[in-house]
This record gives structure tokens, sequence and C-alpha cells, in this order.
């Protein structure tokens, strides 16, 4: 059959390669590493003055890697706890000391009391999810009051992906196929996370900015951090009654949503 040429690529596939190449002198920005221990340090020299201990759940950690940043930044007492999907992650958090839970977070509630946890990361974790509406509850639920979610995505309007949108080829960030499922702006997810008052946003951090060298880069996605790499929101929960699952109840959207385990 002859090849139909209205779906034939328009640009090569060296553009791709090529805007991936940028990435190599700093893409472990992109990870927001020294970002999420500051944001961790100041909200905690600035709210929990007088706590012995603070609480800090890493949902999608990995290998522990910002909680031991924060473990060897933070002065205080911290009590760490991690999620990850993958069993060996957490098998070797546990050994490292860090009390880890092998649990899908898209179908299984945290395993934490309501309001216990003083802070808590996701870094890089929501695109990869559909259940957003269900994770963001869990985070509403487990969460103190006043207590703060570091939430960090990789950004779907940064620079050269608006320009690959421009040329008609789909941005890096959520290339097909690949492992993210959503693609996330900073208004978007500004939209979505104060969404009927649960949470309200204190900080957004931009982090890295192609194609330049990191020292570049960071001066860049401060400046302008709706066009970088990656961002950070700082969530902070608010006294609103109820959990984040509930705007589900005053809304319809065309997709099966989880709301729970029944």
């Amino acid at each position: 059959m002859k090849e139909d040429k209205r779906f034939t690529r328009i640009i090569p596939k060296s553009i791709e390669k090529f805007f991936v190449k940028l990435q190599e002198s700093s893409v472990h920005l992109n990870y927001g590493r020294d970002i999420i221990v500051e944001l961790v340090d100041n909200h905690i020299n600035t709210n929990c003055i007088r706590k012995e201990s603070i609480s800090i759940l890493d949902i999608g950690a990995g290998g522990g890697t910002d909680l031991k940043n924060i473990k060897n930044k933070i002065q205080k007492k911290t009590n760490l706890f991690a999620i990850d999907a993958f069993e060996p992650n957490t098998k070797k958090l546990n050994e490292l000391g860090i009390k880890s839970f092998n649990i899908n977070i898209e179908k299984e509630p945290l395993p934490f009391d309501d309001s216990t946890i003083d802070i808590i990361i996701a870094n890089q974790v929501i695109e990869h999810t559909k259940e957003i509406f269900f994770i963001s509850s869990e985070i509403s639920r487990v969460l103190k009051n006043k207590g703060v979610a570091i939430i960090g995505f990789p950004n779907l309007a940064e620079l050269h992906n608006r320009i690959l949108l421009l040329i008609g080829e789909q941005p890096i960030c959520i290339r097909m196929p690949g492992p993210h499922v959503r693609g996330i702006t900073k208004g978007g997810f500004y939209q979505f996370i104060t969404t009927d008052g649960y949470y309200k946003v204190t900080k957004i951090v931009g982090s890295n900015f192609y194609p330049f060298p990191p020292w570049i880069a960071q001066k860049l996605a401060a400046i302008f951090p709706s066009m970088s790499i990656s961002l950070y929101f700082l969530c902070q929960r608010t006294s609103k009654k109820g959990d984040f699952i509930d705007v589900l109840s005053t809304r319809f959207y065309e997709t099966d949503y989880f709301t729970g385990p029944t």
C-alpha cells in the first residue's frame, strides 16, 4: 500500500534529537533538588519553629534522594516516610531507615491518619497519573492544617515545547509513546489545585531553562517560570473542611475518575 503523505512527519526526527541534546549540560536541574530542600527548610523555619519533630512524606520517592538531602540540611528531628510503586525502591528505603510503603497511589489511600503529616513532596509524579483528583484528595486528607505539599512536574509550556508545537511536533515532556500521561502548565495547575479552596498556592518556582548553561538557566527560570523546564508549587492546606475529592460531587467530567475505594 502506498504511504499516505498526509500523515508523514513534516519535521525530521533529527529536530527532536536536537532538542533532547540541549538538555545534557543542565538536565540535573529538571529535578529541582535544591529547590525542594530550600522550600522545606523555609517552611520549617517559618511555621514549625516550636515543633519538636517534623513529619515529611515523599510520594514517588524513588531512591530517596530528596529525603536524604532534607535530612542532611534540616537540623530539627524529622520523621521521614516514603511511598513508591516499585518494590525494590521501598525495600532500599526501609534499609536506609525511612519508613516506606509500596502502594498504588491512584487506587489505594495513603497509609496515614487524617491531619498527621507536616510536609508532603510529590516530585515528578503527577504527570505519570490519571487519578489526579484522588491523589490530591489523599494529600489534602493527611496534611495538617497549614501543612504544605511541594508538587513538581515538567512544564508543558516550556520554551522549546512551544517551538515544537509551533512546527507541529509533539512536546518532549509528553512524547508518544512515553511515560507521561499529562501535560501541565503553570496556569493550568494553579487553576486545578486551588479549586474550591482546599489549597492555597504560596509560591511557584521554575527550574532550568533550555538551551542555556546551568547558571544562566536558573536565572531565566526565576524570571520566566512559565517557560522553565520544571515547575514547583508550594501548596498550603487550608482549614476548609472535607477533602479535595469533593470537587467531583459538584462537577461532571467526561471521564471515569476514581473517587476512592468502596
